[in-house]
């Protein structure tokens, strides 16, 4: 009788965790019906987020091209537009 695979929701959830487990992964990001959460997991980073999400200066990493990956709430008050976005 042939080995029957694990559902696809399994692979993925088993792959999500093991990128977890070898810190691939710094932030997990939920969609639930009010908008998208994003996690983001306590590592050696953590005080110096939690510096830049509280400081009075805007604050962005950007791509080569421009693309904001990552900004804090003073930054998206700038430009008048939610972080999230």
């Amino acid at each position: 009788m042939p080995k029957r695979r694990p559902p696809r929701r399994l692979e993925e959830a088993e792959e999500t965790l093991r990128a977890i487990h070898e810190g691939e992964v710094d932030a997990l990001v939920i969609s639930k019906p009010e908008g998208e959460v994003v996690f983001t997991l306590k590592g050696a980073e953590h005080p110096y987020r939690v510096f830049v999400e509280a400081m009075n200066e805007g604050g962005a990493t950007l791509e080569p091209d421009g693309t904001i990956l990552y900004c804090n709430k003073r930054f998206a008050e700038m430009l008048k537009t939610p972080a999230e976005r």
